[in-house]
């Protein structure tokens, strides 16, 4: 997650961007009709400009808009998500992540993960 703008001291902006480094098939369970389409993804990135409302010390909640996009074809992508932080000395902050992509007309994924920042503002 990169936050670009502190809007206030509960809200922001932020780039929250999925690197998947594998290749793998997946239905199209998302879009309407019978029949489902199965489509292979090759490594597709999916940034998304979300915006971040942080409940408490440690707690923040995001919604956004984006896009996956790989070699073979692009989604738009809806996105939502639940991080938990902890602030550590010198700026630094561990934190854990849980966010579900809607990709319209094609399909869902969630994600978890753990990650580290360094905030390098006043």
């Amino acid at each position: 997650m990169i936050t670009l703008n502190h809007l206030s001291k509960k809200w922001a902006i932020g780039l929250h961007t999925d690197f998947i480094i594998e290749k793998f098939k997946v239905e199209k369970n998302l879009e309407s009709g019978d029949d489902k389409e199965t489509v292979e993804r090759s490594y597709p990135i999916a940034p998304a400009l979300v915006g971040i409302y942080k409940l408490n010390d440690h707690w923040s909640f995001l919604i956004g808009m984006g896009g996956e996009f790989a070699k073979e074809e692009d989604y738009l992508l809806t996105r939502a998500g639940a991080e938990y932080g902890y602030e550590m000395p010198k700026g630094w902050e561990v934190f854990g992540t849980f966010s579900y992509d809607f990709k319209w007309n094609a399909y869902d994924s969630w994600g978890i993960g753990l990650g580290i920042a360094k905030n390098f503002g006043g």
